[in-house]
């Protein structure tokens, strides 16, 4: 009994898949179980359809800020999606990612990138841009085609393999040249909401953010904070860092999961759902981790 715990749908900023079609998907690759995770909403679960082919456990991922202001991936499971306190916190989120857009905006622009505004309403489809998005109206704007910059993402070049989801990473995140911060909730604020609404904290793929070894100890203060699991099996990570991780998640008493992070063939088109899975039983060890 497979599951993986960390998908998205078409309600994420830069997510492809309606929930209806995920679950379809998920039974195909043989799944008995998944989470729709979607970055700062939960929308998704008005739209489930009646009687699902696999279980779904109610999921998002909160973008959260802790220590030297690193953004970090905050996964929450099992508690009410539609909590007060959790979409009061979602619209603050929300805004913080409007103001980012814009910020976004000027400081791709004063790099010399050309792209419209329209091309990015289009390519976000009616949600606020994030930073593959940008990418889609850079990368496909024919403005663009002579800028050695580019070069990485065209096909051929090494970041050629995702190149709307690597920009991102290359230029827009924390200590690139167009990053552009905005003030969030906290890591420890978020580990402390899911936990008091009836939810599970996990640190989703940490890899992208921290060493193997948490030299710095980030996620020891997480697990202090009251963290209940961290997602040791990722599409981000090498086996090892996967290796590593375990030894943390006993090293700190947390539970490892697995997810594939799958967002559709457009932002990451290198992960398949189902690729990055775990045993049902994760599901019972993070539900005997929420407090009564």
């Amino acid at each position: 009994m497979k599951i993986d715990m960390h998908l998205h749908s078409i309600y994420s900023p830069d997510g492809q898949i309606p929930p209806d079609e995920l679950i379809d998907l998920a039974k195909n690759a043989g799944l008995s179980a998944i989470s729709i995770a979607d970055h700062d909403t939960t929308e998704a679960y008005h739209h489930l359809p009646d009687g699902p082919s696999v279980e779904v456990i109610t999921g998002v991922e909160l973008t959260t800020t802790h220590l030297r202001d690193i953004t970090v991936h905050m996964l929450g499971y099992f508690m009410d999606p539609f909590h007060s306190q959790l979409l009061n916190e979602i619209e603050k989120l929300k805004e913080a990612r409007r103001k980012q857009a814009a910020g976004r905006t000027l400081k791709l622009r004063q790099l010399g990138f050309v792209f419209s505004d329209r091309d990015v309403e289009r390519y976000a489809e009616g949600k606020t841009p994030v930073g593959p998005i940008f990418a889609m109206a850079i990368l496909n704007n024919p403005a663009n085609d002579n800028d050695e910059r580019l070069l990485p993402y065209r096909k051929g070049g090494a970041r050629s393999k995702a190149p709307y989801y690597y920009f991102d990473k290359d230029f827009l995140q924390e200590g690139k040249v167009a990053y552009y911060p905005v003030e969030r909730i906290s890591t420890a604020h978020a580990i402390k909401l899911i936990l008091s609404i009836g939810g599970a904290p996990v640190l989703g793929h940490p890899g992208e953010k921290y060493d193997k070894d948490d030299s710095k100890g980030d996620i020891n203060a997480m697990a202090t904070a009251g963290l209940c699991g961290i997602e040791a099996f990722s599409s981000y990570h090498t086996g090892e860092q996967v290796v590593g991780f375990l030894s943390l998640a006993r090293r700190y008493n947390l539970i490892a999961t697995a997810g594939s992070d799958f967002h559709g063939p457009k932002v990451k088109p290198h992960i398949v759902l189902g690729d990055i899975s775990s045993d049902y039983s994760v599901l019972d060890k993070l539900r005997a981790r929420i407090p009564r």
